[in-house]
């Protein structure tokens, strides 16, 4: 595995650790990726909506458009792969 793997599937994780902590009202993007920077895990907004994409494509996350923005939010699998109840090829499984 390379580095920008194992990033891109850190990034994963603290996505969807941060949406699991926020459910079920979700988080805008851009809060998102400020969320992310905080954690250690700088990222852009366009590596962030990739992996939004990504996470929505394996059934973990869910993106709406709503007057402030897309705002992203966990689903159940998402939020058993978040907790460590289940493993998710792509996501950094849970220390």
């Amino acid at each position: 595995m390379t580095f920008a793997e194992r990033l891109r599937e850190d990034r994963r994780r603290g996505i969807l650790e941060m949406l699991e902590a926020s459910h079920p009202t979700g988080l805008r993007v851009p809060v998102l990726r400020d969320l992310l920077a905080d954690s250690g895990r700088r990222a852009s907004v366009d590596a962030v909506r990739n992996d939004l994409v990504w996470l929505s494509e394996q059934g973990m996350a869910e993106t709406a458009c709503c007057e402030d923005g897309e705002v992203a939010t966990a689903t159940e699998r998402g939020i058993d792969v978040a907790r460590g109840y289940a493993r998710a090829h792509g996501v950094r499984q849970r220390d």
